[in-house]
């Protein structure tokens, strides 16, 4: 950041970040050090996609159609998809953005499969009082532990989780960003059940 003329603060021990931000208390005592960016800002991950659907809707996008088949193949080359309820759409290309159910939509395509490494990342969601959700930040756990490097953690403020409101409790979302399981090909066999290890 130094070389990038970025502005930012370093804290040299776990106790400087735990006097800064008093939701990392358990920094306190351990050898960690971190760097906050000053300048660095988030997008509201929500707010974002409906600006983007808000903006889809004015260029006659279809969205949420529920396409239960895709024909690559159709008459005059053309691709034909058909939505839950019964609707054709006719169209002369298509784009395949599926994620992790990509291989699962090549095959009922009919087209060939990708080589896919799908990582199986596990988060849960807890519930809280709206105000301790509002002291929570995010964390992104990127790097494990290794000996007395305490690994990677990227942290934002508790105004980046969008958690839900209901009846002065909120859901807040925790996890890590890390495989914790083996890789998968495609997610009809992906362990929605998680790992026992992250969860403690």
């Amino acid at each position: 950041m130094e070389n990038l003329n970025l502005p930012h603060t370093f804290y040299a021990t776990g106790d400087e970040i735990a006097d800064r931000y008093p939701s990392l208390e358990g920094c306190r005592g351990k050898p960690y050090s971190g760097v906050c960016e000053d300048t660095a800002g988030h997008i509201r991950a929500s707010k974002a996609c409906n600006a983007m659907a808000d903006a889809a809707g004015q260029c006659d996008i279809k969205l949420n159609s529920k396409i239960v088949s895709l024909n690559t193949q159709g008459p005059g080359g053309k691709v034909v998809a058909v939505t839950e309820n019964g609707e054709t759409i006719t169209a002369d290309n298509a784009v395949i953005a599926s994620g992790a159910w990509t291989n699962s939509v090549l095959k009922s395509a009919g087209l060939p499969e990708m080589n896919l490494d799908i990582w199986q990342v596990q988060w849960a969601h807890y519930e809280v009082d709206s105000a301790v959700a509002e002291s929570i930040p995010q964390a992104f756990h990127f790097r494990k532990e290794n000996d007395i490097d305490g690994g990677l953690y990227y942290v934002f403020p508790s105004s980046a989780s969008e958690s839900k409101n209901n009846g002065g409790k909120s859901f807040v979302k925790v996890g890590v960003d890390f495989p914790t399981g083996d890789s998968l090909s495609e997610m009809s066999s992906f362990d929605y059940q998680g790992s026992d290890k992250v969860l403690k």
